[in-house]
């Protein structure tokens, strides 16, 4: 299998560069398919790794951000607008971690291209509609954001289990699409 998967990553991607603001490397997948590395690799973690793994992850992710989320109530209660906000940040950013281990995609960043990674990578312009209002206030000091968490809630059971309506939105491989192109 190995040795199928290298031989279509070298038909694919001989020489690759990847460029961006913050990083870049370049490799020749035949070099490093001299030595089997490249390609054991691949057969391990390309397109996504194995699904013990994943849903593994994905469980801590969930529980992660389900924890944050009931704490926001909390802090909102005894006053502590910041903390409550911090926790709904922190969940937030677990809650992305969760959409891309339930479509078996890497991200590019938790805090970064959010706009392009839930449209564009993901195929969810109407999950992404919904995120940025997470983080819109009438009264910052308010109840406003226990009712925030309690939105982010329902869209970790509604995009990333399936016994919580999460196959509703198809969470099966992205392979069928393109792949991204770094740049």
């Amino acid at each position: 299998m190995a040795a199928s998967v290298a031989g279509e990553i070298n038909q694919l991607w001989p020489t690759a560069t990847c460029q961006h603001a913050d990083w870049s490397f370049s490799w020749d997948s035949r070099k490093c398919l001299k030595n089997h590395t490249f390609a054991r690799l691949a057969a391990q973690w390309l397109p996504y790794y194995d699904d013990p793994r994943r849903e593994r992850r994905l469980a801590a992710a969930i529980g992660f951000a389900r924890n944050n989320l009931a704490h926001v109530p909390l802090y909102v209660h005894r006053g502590l607008y910041f903390q409550a906000f911090h926790r709904l940040y922190h969940a937030f950013q677990e809650f992305l971690q969760a959409l891309f281990i339930a479509r078996r995609t890497y991200p590019i960043a938790y805090d970064k291209w959010i706009r392009e990674q839930v449209e564009d990578t993901l195929g969810l312009p109407q999950l992404y509609r919904e995120l940025p209002r997470l983080f819109e206030y009438r009264q910052f000091d308010s109840d406003e954001l226990a009712t925030k968490a309690a939105t982010l809630d329902r869209l970790l059971s509604e995009y990333t289990s399936p016994e919580g309506g999460g196959s509703r939105h198809d969470l099966g491989s992205v392979g069928d699409r393109e792949r991204p192109t770094c740049g």
